[in-house]
């Protein structure tokens, strides 16, 4: 693993200790990947020159173009196991209503503030670090195919 992936995944743990906060991004991350993305996908750009059926690439699949390249850079395998979140949220956006779409976003939000202030009782990391935004579906990529070893939480014994 890159340094640079391994850094920014053990400044995302840090602040992810509590199981229970783990599980509220579990379930949160891939919704906010899911509203952002269908979100940016409202905004879409006018190739059609003005004839016909407006047609062209939305500000999500841009956006995801942007974050994917950036993600390769850092690691491909994790890059891949993402992008599939993130081209199956794209798929998906045009049949959510958006009233629903808002409604995760919400729902999705909520739960990370409950985790982080409930369980966690820490900020989140990207109040720091914009970058960490970035970093959450990493992690929860890295943690499930095995890439990443969640470090020991702080007191705890080691065997």
């Amino acid at each position: 693993m890159k340094p640079e992936l391994r850094a920014l995944l053990d400044e995302y743990a840090a602040d992810h200790q509590h199981p229970l906060n783990r599980l509220t991004h579990k379930v949160g991350v891939p919704l906010i990947i899911f509203h952002i993305l269908a979100m940016l996908d409202w905004a879409r750009l006018d190739l059609s020159g003005g004839e016909g059926v407006p047609y062209g690439p939305s500000l999500g699949h841009l956006g995801a173009l942007a974050v994917l390249g950036w993600y390769l850079r850092l690691d491909a395998t994790l890059a891949a196991a993402v992008g599939v979140v993130g081209l199956l949220s794209l798929v998906a956006s045009p049949f959510v209503p958006p009233l629903v779409t808002v409604g995760i976003a919400v729902f999705a939000w909520v739960l990370q503030l409950i985790g982080h202030g409930i369980y966690e009782g820490k900020r989140p990391s990207f109040t720091r670090n914009m970058v960490q935004l970035l970093v959450g579906p990493l992690f929860f990529a890295a943690v499930a195919l095995g890439r990443y070893t969640l470090p020991a939480a702080p007191g705890a014994a080691r065997a």
